[in-house]
């Protein structure tokens, strides 16, 4: 995975603003986040990240209302995508992916969010869990026992799922290529594959997004990963961004999520 790849993250109700702040006031994280000065308002979905010294405790259960401090709303959902694999510059202002950058230029572009190492695994761990967990390959037969985010969600009385294309079945714990194991960073972590009932539960086929959309099921945080043309690792940049095009409008155009 090449540094600022395309691990690029879409907050459909705008940031993981609850999600960073569990790493953050996690001790001795070997993640550390600083607030920059927020852009102007481009929508009504913009904000600013909160001080690393807030606490979870005040997001409490999703509402519509806005916090205290008056900035940091209580997201109903929060869909997290995740592209990868190419450089920043042949990105932001390519006339090849004008689906992410018309969203860029709509939202928030965070220009100094950046991969953390090579290769892809590392990274997916690090976006969940706060550390790479001393993983520097991208193996098939490794596993993690560590906090990761699926847990803190449901501290936090939230609820989540895991939507990868092509993945064969739910709780899928080998590779079938388009789909990719190391892709799934959940699929690592013994506390959810080892759970089978969570497991089938929460990490299932993209196929399933679907299903849960027109039964209005959708979870608190969803987490989308293409298969690995579809990302952007195998296949074109025009190819990912036709791709992602597709999916935030069959989101933005849904009942479920709609303006919301």
């Amino acid at each position: 995975m090449k540094k600022i790849a395309l691990l690029s993250l879409f907050f459909i109700a705008i940031a993981m603003v609850f999600l960073v702040r569990a790493f953050v006031n996690r001790p001795n994280s070997p993640v550390s986040v600083t607030p920059t000065k927020p852009r102007p308002a481009a929508s009504q979905t913009t904000t600013a990240l909160p001080a690393p010294t807030e606490t979870l405790a005040q997001t409490a259960m999703p509402t519509t209302a806005v916090s205290q401090d008056g900035l940091l709303p209580n997201f109903d959902h929060i869909v997290l995508i995740v592209l990868e694999n190419e450089y920043l510059q042949n990105v932001v202002g390519s006339a090849v992916m004008p689906n992410f950058n018309s969203l860029a230029k709509s939202n928030v572009l965070l220009s100094n969010y950046s991969a953390v190492t090579h290769p892809s695994l590392p990274n997916y761990l690090v976006l969940i869990s706060g550390s790479t967990q001393d993983i520097t390959t991208d193996c098939t037969d490794c596993s993690v026992d560590a906090p990761n985010l699926a847990d803190e969600i449901e501290s936090s009385g939230r609820t989540w799922k895991a939507y990868f294309e092509d993945m064969p079945s739910p709780c899928f714990t080998g590779s079938r290529k388009p789909y990719e194991k190391y892709f799934n960073p959940f699929i690592y972590f013994n506390s959810i594959q080892k759970n089978s009932s969570r497991c089938t539960k929460s990490v299932v086929p993209l196929t399933q997004l679907d299903t849960d959309l027109k039964a209005h099921q959708l979870p608190n945080f969803m987490y989308i990963a293409p298969n690995v043309c579809h990302s952007g690792h195998d296949c074109s940049a025009s190819v990912a961004d036709n791709w992602l095009g597709g999916m935030v409008s069959k989101l933005q155009k849904s009942e479920e999520l709609g303006s919301n």
